[in-house]
């Protein structure tokens, strides 16, 4: 699977999701991402590191599939994402 989820510690001591993409991504790969990240799932609420850098393609249904993410206010996550290509 073009998707890795891990979780890491901060040295504060909070812990961290880290998602790893690689090769295509596709609605699928993001569908289990929101699965493990919307509220019930068990990554939820844990502040989120996205590395992109071995992603070589997105499917087009990713963008509507991630695009309502930031509809949740409070309930959404602190994110950073390294990307090679922010387009």
């Amino acid at each position: 699977m073009p998707v890795e989820m891990t979780t890491f510690e901060l040295p504060g001591g909070t812990r961290c999701l880290r998602v790893v993409t690689s090769g295509h991504f596709s609605k699928e790969d993001a569908d289990a991402i929101v699965q493990g990240t919307n509220p019930g799932g068990i990554y939820f609420g844990l502040p989120q590191l996205v590395l992109t850098q071995q992603q070589t393609s997105v499917s087009s249904d990713v963008r509507a599939s991630i695009a309502g993410r930031g509809s949740q206010g409070e309930l959404e996550a602190w994110c950073a994402i390294v990307a090679t290509n922010p387009i």
